[in-house]
């Protein structure tokens, strides 16, 4: 089911009534609904306003943002700790030394880092081969070997971003299937608000 209507309408509201309706009323177990949104302040309104409600059980519905769910998800398999999930100062930090090395003539802009970090993210957010991507920042040569040089210190370092959260999470539901079905078997009803603001990955 998709619900389409404007800012302020009533979307959440629909979304929280929907929980309580398929545990109250089709007896679903909370345990298998899990409730995803984009900022952790959504995800926490959503619970907040569902628990005012005193569902039997409710206590047990999983809600989250797609980067939390995922993180569980990659912790569950690979054991990924959150001391290795990239700071936003060192991917600054990372960005800047490749620029200075692969685009040093466009190091002096200080929006710049922004855009490559943006496109870097739209890259990865997309699924897009990095050989089918061109750059609106800088030359297509510079940003591969940034972009390149980024994921390689990254992986050296053992090191995560939040793009990499939804790729590796991706690939790993995509290429596991006993990992998926089990998954799939413990949130056999998946509630998304803001869906219109998800990308391909």
């Amino acid at each position: 089911m998709q619900v389409l209507a404007g800012p302020g309408s009533g979307k959440t509201t629909v979304i929280v009534n929907r929980i309580r309706h398929l545990i109250t009323e089709h007896h679903i177990p909370a345990s298998v609904i899990l409730v995803v949104t984009f900022s952790r302040a959504a995800a926490r309104e959503m619970k907040e306003r569902f628990l005012v409600q005193q569902v039997p059980g409710g206590r047990q519905v999983t809600f989250g943002t797609f980067h939390s769910i995922f993180f569980g998800i990659l912790k569950h398999a690979y054991g990924l700790k959150g001391d290795q999930i990239l700071r936003d100062s060192q991917r600054r930090e990372f960005l800047r030394q490749l620029i200075g090395k692969y685009a040093a003539d466009l190091a002096d802009d200080k929006e710049f880092l922004e855009d490559i970090s943006r496109e870097i993210s739209l890259v990865k957010g997309n699924g897009i081969l990095l050989e089918n991507y061109h750059s609106a920042g800088c030359p297509d040569q510079a940003f591969r070997a940034v972009y390149q040089g980024y994921e390689q210190r990254c992986r050296q370092e053992r090191l995560f971003d939040f793009d990499d959260m939804l790729v590796f999470c991706h690939d790993l539901l995509d290429q596991r299937e006993d990992i998926r079905r089990g998954w799939q078997q413990r949130f056999q009803y998946v509630l998304v608000d803001e869906f219109q603001d998800i990308n391909t990955i």
